[in-house]
């Protein structure tokens, strides 16, 4: 396809589907990228079952309200998502904004337990020629928080000033921010 004097081709896509008793599974497979989704779900209520658990963990959420009684319980599942080729992705959207080929995202949801748990990483990002180096964040909403943690090995603030082995952690809880920094 084309878009913004770009031309971007797809060779190949690979669409699995598994549904058994114990397991169902899609998975997504092309030269552009990999997205697998594992376990019980229900792919209608997959995005309004999700903005209402990150609603639970940020009322200032604007236009979403927070009930359990949206949640059905009917989601369980994994995901995993590894892009091959950054570039359309970046050129379309991001074009201040490159990761790395070894760049990884995966994570749980869980309907009826009201829980989620993200992770990602990538071993280069560079964003308006800033490198960021070994970077790794991970998220989940336990303990009635909404909690992000991120550490990296070198963040790039100026051509030779940085930070060096960078830690953060924050927690959301009731609409307030709560963090440490490393």
């Amino acid at each position: 396809w084309d878009e913004l004097n770009n031309h971007y081709k797809v060779d190949s896509v690979l669409i699995t589907s598994i549904n058994q008793t114990d397991r169902e599974m899609i998975e997504f497979d092309s030269d552009l990228l990999t997205f697998k989704i594992e376990g019980k779900y229900n792919i209608v209520d997959l995005y309004p079952s999700f903005v209402n658990i990150v609603a639970r963990d940020i009322p200032s959420l604007t236009g979403v309200k927070y009930s359990q009684k949206k949640s059905k319980g009917n989601n369980q599942f994994r995901l995993m998502a590894k892009m091959r080729d950054f570039g359309p992705i970046r050129n379309l959207f991001m074009p201040d904004f490159e990761f790395s080929d070894k760049a990884r995202f995966s994570g749980r949801f869980d309907d009826l337990e009201q829980t989620y748990t993200f992770n990602f990483a990538a071993d280069t990002m560079i964003l308006k020629n800033k490198k960021v180096y070994d970077l790794k964040m991970y998220s989940n909403n336990k303990n009635d928080a909404m909690n992000i943690y991120a550490q990296s090995d070198f963040i790039q603030l100026f051509d030779t000033i940085g930070f060096q082995n960078f830690k953060i952690e924050t927690a959301v809880r009731d609409g307030l921010v709560d963090f440490k920094l490393g």
